[in-house]
């Protein structure tokens, strides 16, 4: 049985319909016998709520203030818990047994759940080479495919008001593959840009990188990828230089670069099964070898 979230709320919630003493925030003692010489905080019939059950609360808060809030706060859903124990012990349909009963189902679950978890932590491989990642993208591409256009490549935003020259120069340098004008251009973006982007090493998403100017409102992103590689375009303030170095289409496979963090986790969870079915095997032939179980035939 799979542990989530929303398992342990359905165990949290059966334990309140159960009147589970100590997550409601009262003790046997108090709920049957009520003690005189406490102090009671609030009464939900039978039920009552001692200052001793909320000595934790107002130790652990700061001040005067804070302190009143979460007691006010704590008493509200004691009270709460209580009221909607109260009302499903009302209803007809109501079976406390098999609501027991799923309880211990649970506990079970959780049992096994953190058995494993510790099985896992102390055995599991957690190492996975370069090598088994390109196995994996080799053998699996089909499921790779994109579902964005990505580029790499740079973009620079720059004032209308800058100098004329500037702008041209820095023209000359977007299209020049020499060193000393890459230079020049990237000096020039973290001097005096307004904003800019550079990842020639990383691949980045076309959309979230054209995001806010005016290439977003391109009509074919595609067939622009295809055509470009250098371009500009402008608003009422500024100038946008694009300089695309590569890029890959929707549909196409997605670099490993991209998928090798998504890779890695599909071989770990692959190594996970792999390990609790060997460990459920070993412990199945070990109770067989030791008569731990007999299963009986149905006539």
């Amino acid at each position: 049985m799979r542990i989530t979230k929303s398992n342990l709320a359905a165990i949290w919630g059966i334990s309140l319909l159960l009147g589970s003493c100590q997550w409601l925030g009262i003790s046997k003692e108090s709920t049957h016998n009520p003690d005189p010489a406490k102090k009671i905080i609030a009464r939900v019939h039978s039920n009552s709520l001692y200052a001793s059950d909320i000595e934790n609360l107002t130790s652990k808060t700061r001040g005067k203030a804070d302190s009143a809030q979460t007691v006010k706060r704590f008493v509200r859903a004691w009270i709460d818990k209580q009221l909607l124990m109260a009302e499903a012990k009302k209803l007809s349909t109501y079976n406390e047994a098999k609501i027991r009963q799923k309880v211990l189902d649970y506990q079970y679950a959780l049992m096994a759940f953190e058995y494993e978890r510790n099985y896992l932590n102390k055995n599991l491989d957690t190492e996975v080479s370069q090598e088994e990642i390109q196995r994996y993208y080799d053998s699996h591409k089909e499921n790779f495919e994109l579902k964005q256009n990505i580029v790499k490549g740079y973009l620079v935003k720059v004032s209308k008001k800058e100098p004329r020259k500037n702008l041209n120069r820095f023209r000359k340098w977007l299209r020049s593959p020499k060193t000393k004008d890459q230079e020049a251009l990237i000096e020039f973006s973290y001097s005096t840009a307004a904003n800019y982007i550079f990842e020639l090493e990383q691949w980045m998403d076309f959309d979230q990188l054209v995001k806010l100017t005016p290439f977003a409102k391109l009509p074919n992103k595609v067939d622009f990828l295809k055509k470009n590689k250098t371009t500009e375009l402008s608003d009422n303030e500024y100038v946008y230089f694009l300089n695309i170095r590569d890029y890959k289409i929707t549909d196409q496979i997605s670099p490993m670069q991209m998928v090798e963090d998504d890779i890695r986790k599909i071989i770990l969870n692959k190594r996970k099964i792999a390990l609790i079915s060997a460990l459920k095997e070993q412990i199945y032939k070990r109770a067989v070898k030791n008569n731990e179980f007999e299963i009986f035939e149905n006539e």
